[in-house]
């Protein structure tokens, strides 16, 4: 008598990816929302929002990591375990029926072109924001400039004591 080993069906393996990956989905909706809001924020330089933004941002981050972990979870279940460690959606979706193979193929392209868009999106924030530190840096190193200029600092960045201090400072020039 031959044991088959049990294998796990593929129609609910199938079924859970593609649940996974609706998950996924709306976990990228929810970064490409925060991503408009932190936008906002930028423009409003509205410190706390952004601080809030970002929590929120981890948070669903968080998830994504938990999802691509059930993921490769399933991975585990029907993949030799040389594939295993790379294994991408399509390899799963290699061993399914052809009908859920299909859907699954259509659902993870139109996740990739989420997930870029996400990416593109996130990016330009992080280019905003690098671009208003480097702004805010140059402030502060004109004002600290004009305030060495006016003898309240020495070239340290020290205050400088017994030293006359002007009264005000033209930040306008």
């Amino acid at each position: 008598m031959t044991v088959i080993a049990a294998q796990p069906e593929t129609a609910t393996v199938g079924d859970r990816l593609l649940a996974i990956m609706d998950d996924l989905d709306a976990a990228f909706a929810e970064i490409d929302a925060i991503t408009g809001q932190q936008k906002q924020a930028l423009r409003s330089l509205d410190r706390e929002q952004l601080g809030t933004l970002a929590q929120q941002q981890q948070t669903v981050t968080n998830r994504v990591r938990s999802l691509q972990m059930k993921q490769r979870s399933i991975a585990r279940q029907i993949l030799p375990r040389e594939q295993q460690h790379h294994a991408t959606v399509t390899d799963i979706a290699m061993k399914l029926p052809n009908e859920m193979k299909h859907r699954v193929l259509q659902r993870a392209a139109a996740l990739r072109s989420h997930a870029a868009r996400v990416q593109r999106e996130n990016a330009s924030v992080g280019m905003a924001t690098r671009s208003l530190v480097r702004h805010m840096e140059s402030l502060t190193q004109q004002v600290q400039t004009r305030f060495s200029a006016g003898g309240t600092y020495s070239r340290a960045s020290v205050p400088k004591v017994n030293v006359n201090r002007p009264n005000c400072l033209d930040l306008q020039s």
